[in-house]
């Protein structure tokens, strides 16, 4: 199997991700029986986006077992009986 790479200089501003052509054949055949949708998000969700990545990028975020915990315990908070 070849190896070819993308040197950086010939794209800008691109990440690249490297897969075997068997394992993008079968991301194809998946996408088209899930009917996967591909969305171009709007100024707006990239406003949104980028706000979100400055926001990871200085640390304010929690993590996802401590958000369904406190989702667990607004539940559970709001079913008690009040006497």
């Amino acid at each position: 199997m070849a190896i070819k790479t993308v040197s950086k200089s010939t794209v800008k501003n691109k990440e690249f991700v490297t897969i075997s052509r068997e394992t993008y054949e079968e991301f194809l055949v998946w996408q088209k029986t899930e009917n996967v949708k591909v969305v171009k998000p709007t100024k707006e969700d990239l406003k949104i986006i980028k706000r979100g990545e400055k926001n990871i990028k200085a640390g304010n975020y929690i993590s996802w077992e401590q958000l369904k915990n406190e989702l667990a315990n607004s539940r559970n908070q709001s079913r008690k009986k009040s006497n």
